[in-house]
């Protein structure tokens, strides 16, 4: 009896044990940054089909089916990230693999534009037109793999400085819009959420009291609508985004 319980405490102890390490592992290799927007932070995404039913203006007030493109352009003055990290796997003291996530409140000016044309079909005459809503706020959350080289890669780097380059999803949810009273049956519905693929740059180095990182985010995607032709095309179809942001790392 009493080997069964000496047993069974000595397993508990192991488990203990084994629970408080890799629990403690999991903590090693969490890591956070909290940073700010510096010069630029603009998302465009790409052209996207859209239909809607328009009242028509020009000559009766005929609904007419149509269909056109709709495009999203944000721009920011200013952005706040919370940037937490995990690596994954550890290859040593100064190389990582991770998954991070820069989720960022922006406080930004947007606008959505829907660019369509149609036939009246009280005089023949095609007509082109452009509809806009505007739009405050968003937020971002892409995710990345992240490779991390020195500074800032593992809790256990030496070294003074440090590089990362990751490739994920540049995602982001889009603000409230006034929608006005539009010249439509019914409100064309434009997309709150778009996301594209992205690379993220960093370069880490110490500052004056904390470690520090420059993140440079580049994402692009080509547009895939079928709508588009020259009177209704933006000036540029594709999606583009791209910022600069400095963060500071919190648990060094």
């Amino acid at each position: 009896m009493a080997m069964n319980i000496q047993k069974m405490l000595l397993a508990n102890l192991v488990a203990a044990i084994s629970f408080n390490a890799q629990a403690q592992s999991a903590k090693d290799k969490f890591f956070q940054q909290v940073g700010f927007t510096v010069l630029a932070d603009a998302y465009v995404t790409p052209a996207k089909d859209l239909s809607a039913t328009y009242i028509t203006v020009e000559t009766s007030s005929t609904h007419v089916a149509v269909k056109g493109i709709t495009q999203l352009n944000e721009a920011s003055i200013g952005a706040v990230y919370y940037i937490p990290r995990f690596n994954f796997k550890e290859m040593n003291n100064e190389n990582s693999l991770s998954v991070e996530i820069p989720i960022g409140l922006h406080l930004s000016a947007g606008k959505k534009t829907f660019n369509f044309d149609y036939v009246d079909p009280s005089n023949s005459v095609t007509y082109t037109k452009s509809y806009e809503q505007e739009y405050v706020g968003s937020l971002s959350f892409p995710i990345y793999f992240t490779y991390k080289h020195g500074l800032g890669s593992t809790y256990s780097s030496e070294e003074l400085n440090g590089y990362s380059f990751g490739l994920g999803l540049d995602n982001r949810v889009f603000g409230i819009s006034d929608a006005g009273n539009p010249p439509f049956e019914s409100i064309p519905t434009f997309s709150s959420f778009s996301s594209m693929p992205s690379i993220l740059i960093g370069y880490s180095y110490w500052g004056t009291k904390n470690a520090m990182e420059i993140k440079l985010k580049l994402s692009y995607m080509p547009s895939s609508n079928s709508n588009s032709h020259l009177g209704i095309e933006f000036p540029s179809n594709v999606g583009m985004a791209g910022s600069l942001t400095l963060n500071k790392y919190l648990n060094f």
